[in-house]
């Protein structure tokens, strides 16, 4: 079932395509090009998808809040807390950054 929905969604996209005047030759061709992009396009939504988990623990393990979400870094609690966030983000497995040179980055 799946699969002939996808079906009927490529032949409405690629009838959308002709109805703009795009001619079947430069559909194909472009579809050949995306297609052999697709691997890189994974590799990136995977690194992607990785820093998001990232950001998202050091969130939990800084107990960042709704309110420091809605004020800027300003008051003390929410700049301690946005301070602390940077470090454990910036200071992963790889310890790319030291925990002095991350601190700097705040």
């Amino acid at each position: 079932m799946i699969k002939n929905e996808l079906e009927m969604n490529q032949e409405s996209i690629e009838q959308v395509y002709a109805s703009m005047g795009i001619s079947r030759e430069v559909y194909d061709y472009a579809q050949k090009i995306w297609d052999s992009l697709k691997g890189r396009w994974e590799e990136i939504d995977s690194l992607s998808e990785y820093n998001q988990l990232k950001v998202i623990g050091a969130m939990q393990k800084n107990r960042v809040s709704e309110a420091c979400l809605l004020t800027s870094p300003s008051p003390p609690m929410a700049r301690h807390t946005y301070n602390h966030l940077i470090i454990s983000i910036y200071t992963c497995q790889n310890n790319i950054y030291s925990q002095r040179s991350a601190y700097f980055l705040c």
